[in-house]
């Protein structure tokens, strides 16, 4: 019986472990949007739906929003935005900055851009720096800008933001089964 309760504990720490984390699906039940500044010549609309948030326009400028519930990311080095570019073919980069609740205190990944994106794909942002005393356990909002120089007609939906285990936490998770596997078989040769 001990056996069982270990192995099904080992099992569920590795599985909620392993788990994707959705930051915001971009609905209007999990992320708050506040505006857009910057667009190129005004021209960009956006439309939040209950699972998601539709772009159009063009490319350049800034987006803005709220988390309905603080967000940890702690050890996060990578971020995925998953969605579909529907028309329009920008080439441009994104930048994502991701504020704590004192709002001036910011994580910055960067990396990501349309041409991944694609039909239903992601695209990649990496950590790049953090300033002042960021706090990845109060994570509140976020800035999406779109580095746009070209003004080049888009029309995008974004799906979610998501963050997957680093391969670190793989191997941690690898080494603590191997050393619970060890125990059993010693107990059982005693």
């Amino acid at each position: 019986m001990k056996r069982l309760i270990l192995t099904f504990s080992l099992v569920v720490v590795t599985s909620q472990a392993l788990s994707a984390l959705t930051l915001t699906s971009f609905g209007t039940s999990d992320f708050t949007l506040i505006g857009e500044t910057g667009w190129a010549s005004g021209s960009n609309t956006t439309s939040q739906g209950a699972n998601d948030i539709v772009l159009a326009g063009l490319d350049g400028g800034l987006f803005q929003g709220n988390f309905t519930s603080t967000l940890d990311i702690t050890g996060v080095s990578t971020i995925y935005l998953f969605g579909t570019l529907n028309s329009g073919t920008p080439t441009t980069t994104f930048t994502l900055d991701l504020f704590d609740s004192n709002f001036t205190n910011k994580a910055r990944f960067t990396g990501a851009d349309w041409t991944t994106l694609g039909d239903n794909g992601f695209t990649t942002f990496t950590l790049q720096s953090t300033d002042g005393g960021f706090v990845a356990t109060d994570v509140r909002g976020l800035d999406l800008t779109l580095n746009g120089i070209t003004d080049t007609a888009f029309n995008a939906t974004f799906n979610n933001l998501t963050t997957v285990p680093e391969p670190s936490a793989y191997a941690a998770i690898a080494g603590v089964l191997v050393l619970g596997f060890t125990a059993v078989r010693r107990r059982r040769r005693a």
